[in-house]
């Protein structure tokens, strides 16, 4: 008897390849939903099908033709433009219109006219983006019920499980439901979990992100030699994303073999793609998807070019290296995975769940300014994380014998909470003999550190010593910045302690940014927005506009992700509840549904009422650095520098140079006659180095030099100010001329000198810094 093709349909990879298993058929092959569409649409479609990236570049170039006024800021490298993609593919395969939406009528007319003009485009070209594909896909299938009969029996698995579907659109769900009704067969019925599974963490309590990767390859490994096999053991990623090249980079480690559901992003193998032999698998498999990659890119280039389009190579390349992973062939140990593809399972023996802090779990939505979370449920066939979350541990519970929960303490300095949704007690399961060797250096680092005890023996000692500041010797003095110079003018203990020794004073840790890291999000916004405006983004009008509201909503959300994704040195920041409550207290009065404005409101009021003053922008550079020589020369050389620092903004207008310092501030009065007064006695120096710098830089300008904050009940406040000519009245600012220039030249002389000799005595002159002092505690007055 012949053996029927079979075709099976299912709702995530690893569905898929235990339904082929099951059906036990060498002519079966399982698709996902959407790998099927996309195959019936090569054998049917009219039209050829274009990708998300080949969509925004094609709407960019709509921008120049169509007339706009409330979205003039958009352009083709805007994140603005993606949500607008993604809307317009998301309406078609949702049958969603934009009088559905119950935007403002401007936003409405000027999206319909960008919508018409990308569809005419499509239309014109023949082309089909994933909206149009399901479209007409459905299309066929109700015309022709036999149109899927090249691909033999069709089986359709269940796509939803309590209440939460795993169909991306209303389209695929129809799809799905058409070819029931055209003859195609479910799928055998899941077997439902009834495990009561025992739980566990790990011992030690990892620390970060990465420590808690390594606790679960720590975890895996005494299973394995306790005599678990390898296909026993499971490691669940709330976000796989994030967890996977962590994973695959620790395997090695641990004597572990591993793969990821998803795959290993193109991109990490780009830089050994160029060595020419190799015998790793995977390599070889990247090297060759690299090539077809580039083939393609450069087939869409020359296809854009026919169409009027100029698309630059290098932005299709690298928007297709992005979105493609390379998966391993041969399922070999431990595998890697996130909670929904665990929903084909019944029996899994165990099961290590990381990423199990409250940023993750559940995760957070992506950020749009045209489609909320709310509409994402209701019109686009959304699920509601929560829900998503709770329904997919819910399952691990079903399923798992024993569950082993791994919650990071830290991200940075703020510490992590476990998840709402994990009630359950968990036994301490112990790992501290696997620690590799680069873990047992780090852990005994300290016991070896012979500076450790000596200062805890000063500390505890009535008498002083060089950890308190005496007889320390001479320190050599290469370079100094404002905040040094201003910690030793207020305190040579405190300069000494955090500058010399190099010490940390014990801090509770925030749940959220620090008031610098809140500092460096609120410049960036400025930074941004002013960036827009001198650069014809933006245009300042004689009011705030909801135009500029909106625009400086979305550039706070592009400030706060910039943060999260961190550097290179720290990584990124795991959000929670607290970090999105900054978000919100950044964009209050944004959208006009609260009385109190936040500072970001607050600085489009400065800046209309200022606009022309600050010749919008036209004259100002942000974030410059300046280096001073020994000298207190303005000086190029990065090596040859005595004094460098950073001013926010400075204003180079034709006959007065304004610096401006951004502060978060909070100020109930306009003045800081506190701050004033330190000024004076130049036990703050930052203001005053800026007009030293300025005055050598740019000549007989007049020069003005302030801190602003826009977090006061006034909207802004220039708090603090100084200046080469009157600007206030005496007590108000400090006033620049040459006498004071000479004090501030010989106070920093006189600093340096202090240092190089060991002078770290204990200033009293001020009580009140005592308060606010970090090294209060660990200070001997």
């Amino acid at each position: 008897m012949p053996i029927t093709p079979q075709l099976i349909l299912a709702p995530t990879i690893h569905r898929a390849r235990q339904l082929e298993r099951l059906f036990d058929n060498p002519l079966a092959s399982s698709l996902t939903i959407s790998r099927f569409i996309k195959a019936f649409y090569e054998r049917h479609g009219t039209r050829r099908p274009i990708d998300q990236h080949e969509a925004k570049h094609i709407l960019a170039a709509q921008l120049a033709d169509v007339e706009r006024e409330y979205f003039d800021y958009l352009s083709a490298q805007g994140e603005a433009l993606d949500d607008i993609c993604d809307l317009f593919i998301a309406m078609k395969r949702n049958r969603v219109m934009l009088s559905d939406l119950s935007y403002v009528k401007a936003k409405e007319e000027e999206l319909q006219r960008l919508f018409e003009s990308y569809e005419a485009f499509l239309a014109q070209h023949q082309l089909a983006d994933l909206g149009d594909v399901e479209v007409e896909m459905l299309e066929v299938l109700k015309r022709d019920a036999k149109a899927t009969k090249t691909f033999g029996e069709i089986y359709v698995d269940d796509f939803d499980s309590n209440g939460i579907h795993f169909e991306s659109s209303k389209l695929e769900k129809e799809i799905l439901e058409l070819l029931l009704e055209n003859g195609a067969l479910p799928c055998p019925v899941r077997e439902s979990g009834q495990q009561s599974p025992h739980f566990y963490q790990p011992l030690p309590v990892p620390f970060d992100q990465v420590d808690e990767v390594a606790s679960a390859l720590k975890i895996a490994r005494r299973l394995l030699d306790e005599g678990s096999a390898a296909e026993d053991i499971i490691i669940v990623a709330s976000s796989i994303d994030e967890y996977a090249p962590i994973f695959e980079s620790r395997l090695e480690l641990y004597g572990l073999k591993g793969y990821s559901s998803k795959g290993t992003p193109l991109k990490h193998y780009l830089p050994q793609i160029k060595v020419k032999v190799s015998q790793d698998e995977s390599l070889i498999q990247a090297r060759k998807r690299y090539q077809q990659i580039k083939a393609t890119a450069a087939q869409t280039q020359s296809r854009f070019k026919r169409m009027g389009l100029d698309v630059a190579l290098d932005a299709l390349l690298e928007a297709s290296i992005e979105q493609t992973y390379i998966k391993s062939k041969s399922f070999e140990g431990i595998l890697l995975t996130e909670p929904n593809q665990l929903l084909s399972l019944h029996a899994v023996k165990h099961l290590i769940f990381m990423g199990t802090d409250m940023s993750h779990l559940p995760p957070q939505a992506r950020a749009s300014f045209l489609v909320s979370q709310k509409q994402r449920q209701a019109l686009f066939h959304g699920n509601s994380l929560y829900l998503s979350s709770q329904n997919h541990y819910l399952h691990m519970k079903d399923i798992a014998e024993n569950i082993y929960i791994v919650t990071a303490s830290y991200k940075g300095k703020t510490k992590l909470a476990r998840s709402l949704l994990i009630t359950e007690a968990c036994e301490d399961f112990d790992i501290s003999k696997y620690e590799v060797q680069h873990e047992l250096l780090r852990s005994h680092r300290r016991v070896a550190d012979n500076t450790i005890e000596p200062y805890l023996d000063a500390l505890l000692s009535k008498e002083s010593t060089a950890y308190d500041g005496l007889d320390v010797g001479s320190v050599d003095v290469k370079a100094l910045s404002a905040s040094q110079l201003n910690s030793y003018a207020t305190c040579p203990r405190r300069y000494f302690m955090e500058r010399i020794l190099g010490l940390k004073a014990p801090q509770e840790s925030e749940e959220g940014f620090d008031v610098m890291q809140k500092g460096t999000i609120l410049h960036r916004c400025f930074e941004l927005f002013a960036i827009k405006v001198k650069e014809g983004e933006l245009a300042l009008g004689a009011s705030v506009t909801t135009l500029l509201q909106e625009a400086m909503s979305r550039i706070a959300i592009t400030a706060y992700e910039e943060f999260l994704a961190g550097d290179e040195t720290n990584g990124p920041i795991e959000a929670n509840i607290n970090h999105r409550l900054f978000l919100q207290e950044l964009q209050k009065g944004l959208d006009n549904s609260s009385e109190l404005q936040g500072p970001l409101q607050n600085f489009l009021d400065y800046v209309i009422v200022n606009r022309d003053e600050l010749d919008h922008f036209r004259s100002s550079e942000f974030e410059m650095e300046f280096r001073l020589d020994e000298a207190l020369e303005p000086i190029e050389d990065e090596s040859r520098y005595f004094i460098k620092g950073y001013i926010d903004r400075i204003d180079i207008l034709d006959e007065e140079i304004r610096i401006v310092d951004y502060k978060s501030k909070k100020m109930d009065t306009k003045i800081d006659k506190k701050k004033i007064a330190q000024m004076e006695v130049l036990k703050d120096m930052q203001l005053a180095l800026y007009i030293l710098f300025a005055r050598r830089k740019y000549g007989d300008k007049r020069v003005e030099s302030y801190l602003q904050t826009f977090k006061s009940k006034y909207g802004h406040a220039e708090f603090a100010k100084a200046a080469t000519f009157e600007v206030a009245k005496e007590g108000e600012y400090i006033y620049y001329d040459d006498d004071f220039e000479k004090s501030l030249i010989d106070k920093i002389a006189e600093i340096r000198s202090a240092i190089e000799s060991g002078d770290f005595h204990y200033d009293d002159s001020d009580e009140d810094q005592c308060k606010w002092c970090e090294f209060a505690l660990m200070c001997k007055r």
